[in-house]
């Protein structure tokens, strides 16, 4: 399963989270447009993986997890407690710390 995420998307790339190289986004500034990638925490492959917002899915009325296709069209739901880090346009602009 190592590298099943790692592919181009349209219009964008996944790509891993290294949290040691990002810079928190400065105090007070918005991401109003641009790119949002969030960081969750993968069980199986034990690191954070990163992708595009715009390609998370969100079921109406659930408010636990989203949905998210890999490489082979299969939709997996991941919880949102495993959300780690979001990034606005390659900034990290907000960490959960455990």
């Amino acid at each position: 399963m190592t590298g099943a995420w790692r592919f181009a998307w349209p219009g964008g790339q996944r790509h891993d989270a290294d949290p040691r190289t990002a810079q928190p986004h400065a105090q007070g500034q918005e991401v109003r447009r641009g790119r949002v990638d969030i960081g969750y925490f993968d069980r199986v492959e034990d690191r954070i993986i990163c992708v595009p917002m715009r390609e998370m899915r969100f079921a109406p009325g659930n408010h636990f997890a989203f949905g998210l296709y890999d490489h082979e069209g299969e939709l997996h739901s991941i919880p949102l407690h495993r959300v780690r880090q979001a990034f606005g346009n390659g900034e990290l602009i907000w960490q959960r710390e455990h």
